[in-house]
């Protein structure tokens, strides 16, 4: 067998490299939608078993505390669902007619309960979690991403009011984008996370580089740290690496050695 080596007092346990995802309460998990039905979205989370939004477990615009009536469940695509047009890039993989039907908006959300054999219930009840946009979606083995206390990161700012978010979900999807600061007394302006901005090719590039960076860890089997992932995106810069450079096989050996280097040194202290 191949797998990650994990270590608990005298117990040892190998986790297969490839495993088919199952969800857990309390999971984030960045998931598709397949359906808009009555009350409900559909989403692929990358499961045996689509993942259920229920109308009652998001945040209705300008996070209005009230009961769900029948015309919030008319307006549901304008939630989630609705085309998001962007100038540059986004995070879905074509723009056909079904789109415009009200399906394919990738959305974050968290595991509410999922019981065996049956589908997985998600609500979005948080400003974290919403629609993403604008940005490079990255699909790995689920056994690279550890259960850790955060999944959503923030980067440095790369052009005034914008960060770049990196999105950790457990099924093994790995959302790098744009997402514009909101102050805080403005929240209605970005219930769902989606802007339409063009972004600016110092960004874009910065996406590349650290969502190429991902791809490398993937590649060699590495489990997916934010902070390493960070430093060999600034090491690459350093190294005098082009974002699309980042793939070849000798930045794969640097990145290996390095991987080696900080572990043992964590190991060490």
């Amino acid at each position: 067998m191949c797998g990650i080596l994990e270590q608990v007092d005298r117990l040892l346990r190998v986790r297969p490299l490839h495993i088919r995802f199952a969800p857990a309460t309390g999971d984030v998990v960045i998931g598709r939608v397949t359906d808009v039905a009555k009350g409900h979205w559909k989403l692929d989370i990358s499961s045996r078993l689509s993942g259920n939004l229920h109308l009652s477990s998001v945040d209705l615009p300008g996070r209005e505390q009230r009961r769900r009536t029948a015309m919030d469940e008319m307006n549901m695509r304008n939630l989630y669902g609705e085309l998001i047009f962007s100038f540059l890039f986004t995070a879905r993989t074509s723009m056909t007619a079904h789109d415009t039907e009200g399906q394919n908006d990738l959305i974050s959300a968290e595991v509410q309960s999922s019981q065996l054999g049956a589908s997985t219930v998600l609500h979005t009840r948080n400003l974290k979690y919403g629609c993403l946009s604008q940005g490079q979606l990255i699909s790995i083995t689920p056994a690279l991403v550890k259960r850790v206390h955060q999944h959503f990161y923030r980067f440095p700012q790369v052009t005034g009011g914008t960060t770049v978010e990196f999105v950790l979900a457990r099924n093994g999807l790995i959302f790098v984008g744009a997402r514009a600061v909101v102050n805080a007394g403005n929240i209605a302006k970005d219930d769902t996370g989606c802007c339409s901005s063009a972004l600016s090719r110092l960004l874009r590039e910065y996406i590349c580089r650290i969502s190429n960076t991902v791809r490398v860890f993937a590649l060699l089997s590495l489990s997916i740290n934010p902070h390493i992932i960070w430093e060999m995106s600034e090491k690459s810069v350093d190294w005098g690496f082009e974002p699309k450079e980042i793939l070849t096989s000798t930045f794969q050996k640097l990145v290996l050695t390095k991987y080696v280097e900080i572990n043992y040194e964590g190991n060490n202290k």
